[in-house]
């Protein structure tokens, strides 16, 4: 699985986390703060291999950018243009 750097918290030391990364396989990989114990880890009842980590809202721009750049191939590139080609087409149906 090949990794790509999307961004880090700018508030974190500099070899530290969170960081969110994209694959090759068209998921996200975030870094962060482990959740080791307490109510937030024993409300989420998180199965055998599996885990949860802890990131900053402020990293929002950072996931979304990842996402960004593997949602269009998942969804078909040019779905948003299609989209937006339909709804001009409607208008012009309707004027």
């Amino acid at each position: 699985m090949r990794l790509t750097f999307i961004g880090k918290d700018p508030l974190s030391n500099p070899t530290g986390s969170p960081t969110v990364y994209v694959t090759d396989e068209a998921t996200l990989i975030m870094q962060g703060w482990a959740i080791a114990e307490g109510e937030a880890r024993e409300g989420m009842k998180i199965p055998a291999g599996e885990d949860a980590v802890e990131i900053p809202i402020r990293m929002l721009p950072d996931i979304l950018r990842g996402f960004l750049q593997i949602a269009g191939p998942a969804i078909g590139g040019d779905t948003i243009s299609r989209g937006k080609e339909k709804r001009e087409q409607e208008f012009r149906d309707a004027a």
